[in-house]
Parts: structure tokens; C-alpha cells; sequence
């Protein structure tokens, strides 16, 4: 009788593990294209910048490290101007609260931009305790049509999120650089 228990144990085990199984490779390429799709963005804020010269562009290859995903290389963004520059460096994909995270570090300070629900103002995290014998709930399912923007995050503790806009980057640019 205990093996036919244990049995229903090691049943119930596997099948939830499979439930809860992430495609990272899938994730990845998410990741890798939000990511373009963000540097595209910074491309456009800038634009009269770059044509008229005043501003540099450079992207190159930086690898990153993250846990289920591995070793894997991407592009960090280098924004130069006059002799300062800006560094736009992808910080991961595998985080909490946020599908993305890239920051923006400057001689005075960094600004972070985050991948996130465009639904979102403020963070969403869901944290459940069970004890031991306790039927676990019904999970929230990640809606798979979800629409993710790029916002900015500002310093906990109580950390809101802006709009990523042509006049919101250009100040967080600006912080940055100037303090």
C-alpha cells in the first residue's frame, strides 16, 4: 500500500514539473528581440543627433551568463557623446518582476529599463506559502498574449514605472551624464 502512495507521490511530481516547463530557447529569442527592438528605439529617440553627427551609436557583443539559459552573447548599446559615454548594458531575461532588464550607465549614475506588461505601473509580484500537506492553489496563468513595452524603472523602494518615451529617455539620459 506505501508503494502504491509513493507511486501517486512520484506521479503527481513529474507530472507538475512538465507542466511548469520553460522553452529557455524560446525565451531567449524573446529576449534577444525585445532587446533589438529596444536599441531600435534609442536609434529613433537620437536620430537628428546621430545624422547631424553630435551622437555615436556602437553596438558590441557582450556575453551573459543566467541560470537555465546558460552562457549566451548580445549586443550592449555604447552611446557616445562628445568625449562621455553611455552604456546601455542588457542585464537578462531570467528576472523577477520584469521579462527584461537593460541599465543605462553614465559617469553619474545609472537608470535602469526594464521589460514589462504594458498593463504595469508599479510592480506585480504574487508570492504563495504553503505548508507541508496543503493543497497547492491554482497557479496564475502568464497570459501568452501579453504585450510587453520597455519602461522605466525608478529606485525602490517604491518603484513605479515611466513610459519609455523620446522626452523620458533623453532625461534619463541626462541624469546619467549630468547627476
Amino acid at each position: 500500500m506505501i508503494n502504491q502512495s509513493f507511486d501517486q507521490f512520484i506521479n503527481q511530481q513529474t507530472e507538475a514539473s512538465q507542466k511548469n516547463e520553460v522553452d529557455w530557447a524560446t525565451e531567449l529569442g524573446d529576449w534577444k528581440r525585445h532587446l533589438s527592438d529596444f536599441y531600435e528605439k534609442v536609434n529613433m529617440f537620437l536620430k537628428s543627433y546621430i545624422v547631424s553627427g553630435k551622437v555615436t551609436l556602437k553596438k558590441r557583443a557582450v556575453e551573459l551568463y543566467e541560470e537555465c539559459i546558460g552562457s549566451y552573447t548580445v549586443d550592449a548599446l555604447d552611446i557616445v557623446l562628445g568625449e562621455t559615454k553611455i552604456i546601455l548594458m542588457p542585464v537578462g531575461t531570467n528576472l523577477i518582476g520584469a521579462k527584461g532588464r537593460v541599465d543605462m550607465k553614465g559617469p553619474r549614475g545609472t537608470v535602469k529599463f526594464v521589460l514589462v506588461s504594458k498593463a504595469l505601473s508599479v510592480p506585480k509580484i504574487n508570492i504563495q506559502i504553503r505548508t507541508s500537506g496543503e493543497e497547492q492553489p491554482a497557479q496564475e496563468e502568464i497570459n501568452p498574449f501579453t504585450v510587453w513595452e520597455w519602461k522605466i524603472s525608478t529606485p525602490p523602494p517604491r518603484i513605479n514605472y515611466i513610459e519609455l518615451e523620446e522626452e523620458s529617455f533623453k532625461t534619463a539620459l541626462m541624469e546619467v551624464v549630468n547627476g
